[in-house]
C-alpha cells in the first residue's frame, strides 16, 4: 500500500469543479428570476477549485513520487507527472471551462488505483514503456507482486482527519444555536432596538457569527466528506479494536457532498458525522 494521501489534492480540485459547474447548470435561476443564497454555492465551488490549482500541481508531483518509491507494481515517472501538474493549471486558467483538469486528474487516479489493485501487474504490462512509468532497476515481476501482496500488513495508524468532521459539525452547531437567537433578538424590531441600545457589540456579533458559520458550513462540505472517508479508512486499517464499515461512512460522505445540489441533506449527514465521532471516542479514545 502506498503511504501517501497526496492523491486527495489531486482529486479535490476536479471534484469541486465538476460539482460547481453541475450545480450552476441545475440551480442557476432562469432569466428574470431572483437568485437566492443557494444559487451562489456552486460558484463558490468553482472558485475554490481554481484557488486549489497550485495544490493540484504539488499533490500530483508528490503523490507520483510516493508511488514510484513504494513497492507497487508500477512506478510513475514523477518528474513527467510533475511537469504535467504545472502545465495543466496554466491551461485551466486560460481555458476556464476546459475539462483538462478533470481528464488529467482522472487518468492519474485511475492508473494509481489500478496499481494498488490485485490486477496491478496487468496495468504495468499495459502501460510500461509509454514514457509515463519509470521501472528501471525495479523488479516488476508477478513473483515480486505476490511477495508484496502476501507480506505482512502495514501497521495501521490512527489519523487526525476527524478534525475536518468535528470542525464542520461545530459550524452547523453554531448555526443551529445562533439562528433562533438572531431571529428572536434581531428579527423583532422592538427587541433589535433594545439590543442595539443596551449591548451594541452583541447585536453586531450575533448576525456576524451566524453568517460566518453559514459560509463555513458551505466551504467545509468537501472537507467533511473527505475527512470522514479518510478517517474511517485510517481507523479501519489501524490496530485499534474498531473497524468502521467503510461502505456506510463513504455513503454518508457522498450524501454530504450532495448538499451542493440539495442543501437540506446536511440534516442527515451532519448528525451521522456526530455519531461517528461519538463511536470513535468510545472505541478509539479520541476525540
Amino acid at each position: 500500500m502506498v503511504d501517501s494521501d497526496w492523491w486527495v489534492g489531486v482529486a479535490l480540485p476536479p471534484l469541486l469543479e465538476v460539482l460547481g459547474w453541475l450545480g450552476l447548470e441545475l440551480l442557476f435561476p432562469e432569466s428574470g428570476g431572483s437568485p437566492t443564497a443557494f444559487d451562489f454555492v456552486p460558484a463558490v465551488f468553482v472558485l475554490v477549485s481554481m484557488l486549489l490549482l497550485p495544490v493540484f500541481a504539488a499533490s500530483l508531483f508528490f503523490d507520483a513520487r510516493a508511488v514510484a518509491r513504494s513497492a507497487e507494481s508500477w512506478s510513475p515517472n514523477y518528474r513527467l507527472w510533475g511537469a504535467v501538474g504545472v502545465v495543466v493549471p496554466i491551461a485551466e486558467l486560460a481555458l476556464v471551462d476546459s475539462p483538462l483538469l478533470l481528464l488529467v486528474g482522472s487518468a492519474y487516479l485511475l492508473r494509481r488505483w489500478r496499481s494498488t489493485d490485485t490486477s496491478g501487474d496487468v496495468a504495468s504490462d499495459v502501460y510500461d514503456g509509454d514514457g509515463w512509468y519509470d521501472t528501471d532497476g525495479e523488479d516488476t515481476s508477478r513473483e515480486a507482486d505476490a511477495t508484496h501482496e502476501t507480506g505482512s500488513r502495514r501497521p495501521g495508524r490512527v489519523s487526525r482527519w476527524y478534525y475536518g468532521v468535528a470542525l464542520t459539525i461545530a459550524a452547523y452547531a453554531v448555526v443551529l444555536v445562533s439562528a433562533p437567537i438572531v431571529g428572536a433578538s434581531i428579527g423583532v424590531q422592538e427587541n433589535a432596538a433594545f439590543l442595539y441600545e443596551t449591548v451594541p457589540a452583541l447585536a453586531a456579533l450575533l448576525p456576524f457569527a451566524l453568517v460566518l458559520a453559514l459560509v463555513l458550513g458551505v466551504l467545509l462540505i468537501p472537507v467533511f466528506s473527505l475527512s470522514l472517508y479518510l478517517d474511517a479508512r485510517a481507523v479501519d486499517e489501524s490496530d485499534v479494536d474498531w473497524h468502521p464499515d467503510r461502505r456506510v461512512w463513504t455513503a454518508v460522505a457522498v450524501v454530504h457532498v450532495l448538499n451542493v445540489l440539495l442543501p437540506l441533506l446536511w440534516l442527515v449527514s451532519v448528525p451521522a458525522g456526530g455519531y461517528y465521532l461519538w463511536q470513535r471516542h468510545h472505541r478509539v479514545g479520541r476525540p
